[in-house]
């Protein structure tokens, strides 16, 4: 069973920081990455990464925060596990971009086994 993680990073300036951060978490928790997914928004990046493993709530909302996503909504999302919230994992879709060269980037640099 498949687990999603979704990062919220508010700034472009952020993609380069979040590469390295996603090299070392997703490789420290030997996850098994199934698919990639980037899309541009109007000040930075939503990301979502397909892992074949089947995470806790929490370990999800831990990694995410690890990876750069917006604070403010990893606290919000864990807010929602401890209360037991079934759809904790928000990730809004405004108007967003499709980025299909940021997605391969992604793909071939956190797929690579060290």
């Amino acid at each position: 069973m498949a687990s999603l993680i979704k990062i919220d990073l508010d700034s472009k300036d952020q993609w380069q920081n979040f590469i390295e951060k996603a090299k070392f978490v997703l490789a420290f928790w030997h996850l098994t990455i199934k698919h990639v997914w980037v899309a541009e928004t109007s000040k930075g990046y939503h990301i979502v990464i397909i892992v074949k493993e089947k995470l806790p709530d929490m370990q999800i909302c831990f990694i995410q925060l690890a990876l750069g996503s917006d604070y403010k909504r990893e606290c919000f999302n864990l807010a929602r596990v401890l209360r037991g919230e079934k759809d904790w994992n928000l990730l809004f879709k405004t108007k967003e971009q499709f980025r299909q060269d940021l997605t391969q980037q992604l793909w071939q640099t956190i797929s690579k086994k060290p």
